[in-house]
């Protein structure tokens, strides 16, 4: 499994999970409930390591998390 930053265009980001990495375009229709919730598009898709990724995310519901495909 690897792990993706989405950066919003207000510079907020989320943590994601993937099989490989999305484009900007494929991620914002892939969470595109997050960019509604947020009223802002994905602007930037950084792949990040699981240390980081745990460090610097909240994993409490990680199980749940929708895989990129």
């Amino acid at each position: 499994m690897r792990y993706f930053e989405l950066e919003f265009s207000d510079r907020t980001c989320m943590c994601v999970k993937g099989l490989r990495e999305p484009t900007v375009e494929e991620a914002n229709e892939c969470y595109k409930v997050d960019v509604e919730i947020y009223s802002t598009p994905i602007i930037g898709v950084y792949e990040l390591n699981r240390e980081y990724a745990i460090d610097n995310y909240d994993f409490d519901n990680e199980a749940n998390w929708k895989i990129f495909k």
